[in-house]
């Protein structure tokens, strides 16, 4: 009886046969479905009562406001802290105030927290106050251009192009 291959681990831990050996010449392309819908509508069957969540979620605007005026509050107090700490406070909390900052523009390009739409646009703008770059109401766009399209090679924004992804 011939025996078994012995598995060949790499350092992480991980088979070694999984592992590229040659440099890519294209994306991996794959002929299944794209999983989000079919996910979706997994999850919508199985439990068709999850729809009762579907609604605007204003108490999201009170996290977000706060979220806001948090990162100006810290602009103020912070502004006498020595470069050392200046970068670690701002690296911790201010990386992890823009991160959460970053998920509520998210969520209002969804319209996901008011039921006008142009609250949520309003919101969208406050919440990208804080995040250097105005970028908002651009992700808004693509952003509903990648869920509108998603898996197309052609128009899903969120797939890279050949110049960006190799």
């Amino acid at each position: 009886m011939p025996q078994p291959l012995p598995e060949k681990k790499n350092i992480d831990g991980h088979d070694a046969e999984l592992h590229r050996t040659d440099a890519p010449t294209d994306f991996t392309w794959s002929k299944e479905p794209e999983p989000h819908k079919v996910r979706r509508m997994e999850i919508l069957k199985k439990y068709p009562q999850i729809t009762k969540l579907f609604k605007p979620d204003p108490i999201s605007a009170i996290f977000g406001m706060a979220t806001v005026i948090i990162q100006l509050l810290a602009c103020y107090f912070f502004s006498n802290l020595g470069w050392g700490y200046l970068v670690i406070v701002s690296y911790i909390v201010g990386g992890t105030l823009n991160h959460s900052m970053v998920l509520g523009c998210h969520e209002l390009t969804h319209d996901l927290w008011f039921k006008n739409q142009k609250h949520n646009i309003l919101f969208g703008y406050v919440m990208n106050l804080c995040i250097g770059v105005p970028f908002f109401r651009t992700f808004k766009r693509y952003h509903l251009d990648h869920h509108a399209f998603q898996g197309s090679n052609e128009l899903d924004t969120d797939i890279p192009s050949a110049h960006e992804g190799l």
